[in-house]
């Protein structure tokens, strides 16, 4: 699906895959966001390029929202094509080392295919910009899904658009957040709580979330509502909502 003049959205539900991945034409190659997990998902994603007419560029950037499977399985496979691996800084060692324990977002955790390491080619910190192929990114620190979970901001036809992974998804109408899945093996509500915080301040026209229905409206207002969804799931007298 085209989203916008550069922006395509090349596995997701529409392709029978639970996870959203993307690519984005830059001056001369596409950075993709997140990669899905098996051989299978690689391949409809290279037909998908082709469909679009895309496959004449090369993948010059993968970038990783956190470290689950479901996102990084064919990190290694398009590195193998020359592609360039960005990550945040605290999952970079469950991506490299492959680590069963690091890399599962539920357990016992159905592995659907072996997954290969994959070196961290930039691993990014809160706040890290890079211009990559005429696309400034953003990177924003939001731990608590993962300890490394990064959200990608970036403005693409004059719309602010962030890239948010498994941090918060959206209703199917559009109006409101849903929370990311706080199942995972190392979420942290306490640090979840406060990434949502910090999002709520950001300036969005457009999410592109890891799961899910896309939203192209009213963005800065669902970061908003992410928040309050949060205080009113986890709130506890112990609770710190500051």
């Amino acid at each position: 699906m085209q989203i916008n003049s550069r922006i395509y959205q090349i596995l997701g539900g529409m392709y029978a895959n639970l996870a959203n991945v993307y690519v984005i034409r830059a001056n001369n190659s596409l950075i993709m966001i997140d990669c899905a997990e098996t051989l299978h998902d690689f391949e409809i994603m290279m037909e998908t390029l082709k469909k679009w007419h895309l496959d004449y560029l090369p993948i010059s950037y993968v970038l990783l929202s956190h470290k689950h499977f479901g996102h990084i399985g064919n990190a290694k496979r398009l590195q193998d094509r020359g592609a360039k691996i960005i990550a945040g800084k605290n999952d970079a060692y469950g991506i490299i080392s492959g680590n069963i324990h690091e890399i599962i977002d539920y357990s016992p955790f159905p592995e659907r295919e072996k997954y290969e390491p994959c070196k961290v080619d930039y691993p990014v910190e809160d706040n890290d910009e890079m211009l990559l192929d005429g696309i400034l990114f953003k990177f924003i620190s939001v731990p608590g899904h993962t300890s490394g979970s990064v959200v990608f901001a970036t403005n693409i036809d004059d719309k602010d658009i962030l890239f948010t992974g498994d941090v918060i998804g959206v209703t199917n109408d559009c109006r409101g957040a849903s929370l990311g899945w706080e199942g995972s093996c190392d979420f942290n509500v306490q640090d979840y709580w406060n990434s949502l915080q910090k999002l709520a301040q950001c300036k969005c026209d457009w999410i592109l979330p890891g799961h899910g229905q896309l939203c192209l409206q009213n963005g800065s207002k669902i970061l908003q509502k992410a928040k309050g969804t949060a205080l009113l799931k986890y709130r506890k007298p112990s609770f710190d909502s500051e």
